[in-house]
């Protein structure tokens, strides 16, 4: 009988997401004469250096929508260097900072579909994307 589960290698990173809260959620209806307006989508990021431990970084996302409807939502998750690795600041908030969509926007993602689903809202499912081709079109954005 063929083997018809592979094992997936798991490959960690250096870097792990140790919390998450939803953070703020704001959501309104909007009365449009316009059956089916288009709907824009803004993602924006920071992180901040954790006063607790030198370990950890707090991270957030803040995803707005605005169509037939207005949401913002925003994420909070809790990074932190594993403890057997050697960093520096700097390339800790880098790396983190490359991170905080990948991390965070599969939150959002399921708290956006499950709000408008309890508004009684068409469900809007934000698209996945590809982590690889995001983190390489930031960085030539960015110039690096």
């Amino acid at each position: 009988m063929p083997e018809l589960w592979k094992n997936y290698e798991i490959v960690r990173y250096s870097t792990q997401l140790i919390d998450v809260r939803l953070f703020s959620l704001s959501c309104a209806f909007k009365e449009t004469q316009d059956e089916s307006p288009p709907l824009s989508v803004n993602l924006s990021n920071h992180y901040e250096f954790s006063a607790v431990t030198e370990n950890d970084i707090d991270i957030f996302l803040n995803v707005t929508l605005d169509g037939p409807f207005s949401m913002n939502v925003i994420y909070q998750g809790m990074c932190r260097i594993q403890e057997d690795q050697e960093f520096d600041k700097e390339q800790f908030a880098e790396s983190v900072q490359d991170l905080i969509v990948p991390f965070l926007l599969p939150y959002a993602r399921e708290c956006i579909a499950n709000t408008l689903a309890r508004m009684q809202l068409p469900i809007y499912t934000m698209p996945t994307i590809d982590i690889l081709q995001t983190l390489l079109a930031n960085h030539q954005e960015s110039g690096e």
